[in-house]
């Protein structure tokens, strides 16, 4: 993680989330710190896949990051995380004019539970952004609320171009979280 060139600490970042060794996740959170958007990316990935606690302070620092992928996968790998004490800091993406962040927020916030995020995923669900429309579908799969199930039914109606695979999981999860 240490190599001058990019591509090598990416190959790096790589192999630790296959490995998925708890113990890497300092290396993992220094990582989060480099100068290329492309590690900074992938290393909030890894400590998504890690679930190391621990790790939650460095990827909450990542919202505030100025490339809109990390940020996207910082949100999102909150919800992985099950970082409760991040709702307060996902609410206020929910405006942010990226649609995507959006998106993860969201659906960060229905996996832990927090239905502020589900009018957002019930709109962008709709989005003509294939990227934007499949992370607000998941998004609706993690809500217990019986609105998610309608509203995904409804789009199982007349899917969306490319959607189908999406609908299905998210209308598969949902039905299973309202079982439990």
């Amino acid at each position: 993680l240490k190599d001058p060139e990019a591509n090598v600490r990416l190959v790096a970042l790589t192999g630790l989330a296959h490995y998925r060794d708890i113990k890497s996740s300092p290396l993992v959170q220094v990582a989060c710190k480099d100068a290329s958007v492309d590690v900074r990316r992938t290393a909030v990935f890894v400590l998504s896949r890690l679930e190391d606690p621990a790790s939650i302070p460095t990827v909450q620092l990542l919202l505030k990051d100025p490339d809109d992928s990390v940020r996207a996968g910082a949100a999102q790998a909150l919800g992985e995380l099950r970082a409760k004490d991040s709702a307060a800091l996902l609410r206020p993406l929910l405006a942010d004019p990226n649609k995507v962040i959006q998106a993860s927020a969201a659906r960060s916030l229905l996996m832990l539970k927090d239905n502020s995020g589900f009018e957002t995923a019930q709109t962008l669900a709709k989005d003509p952004d294939l990227g934007v429309r499949v992370v607000a579908i998941d998004a609706l799969g993690w809500s217990k609320d019986p609105a998610a199930e309608t509203e995904l039914q409804s789009l199982m109606a007349q899917p969306p171009a490319n959607s189908l695979p999406a609908l299905e999981a998210a209308l598969a999860r949902t039905r299973q979280l309202r079982k439990q």
